[in-house]
């Protein structure tokens, strides 16, 4: 098996998240379904690991005390190019108009807070099944 395709089977994930318990909480159930699980708790952390990792998906608080938003998701999209199959934004904002400029800025889910870790996962497999069926070029 190739290290590519065993990237596949294991997918790096960061998840960026400000809140300890909920940082954990999504980060052991996430190494428990078989993921590689890096952890930020600023968005800046966040950015670092995602440069130097370049890993398949990103899991991030929208509302983080340093980075938030459509720029968080911008910067991400940024630092994980080309290898960043997904970015999936958890939140408790309702703000229409700031969902639709973070899906803008290269959202590809947004879950609701509080969320179950199942559901955080359903939404991942989502995310990199469609980025496995997606043409290439």
């Amino acid at each position: 098996m190739s290290s590519q395709q065993a990237a596949l089977l294991r997918p790096d994930v960061v998840i960026i998240e400000d809140d300890t318990d909920t940082l954990e909480l999504y980060a052991l159930f996430l190494k428990s379904a078989g993921y590689v699980v890096r952890q930020a708790r600023t968005g800046e952390a966040g950015l670092d690991i995602v440069r130097s990792l370049k890993p398949r998906l990103v899991v991030t608080d929208l509302t983080l005390p340093d980075l938030a938003g459509a720029r968080l998701c911008r910067s991400l999209r940024a630092a994980g190019a080309p290898d960043l199959a997904g970015l999936i934004v958890v939140t408790g904002s309702a703000d229409e108009e700031m969902l639709a400029s973070v899906r803008a800025a290269g959202a590809d889910g947004i879950l609701t807070k509080p969320c179950l870790p199942t559901d955080l996962e359903a939404a991942i497999r989502r995310v990199l099944d469609a980025a496995h069926d997606a043409p290439l070029g």
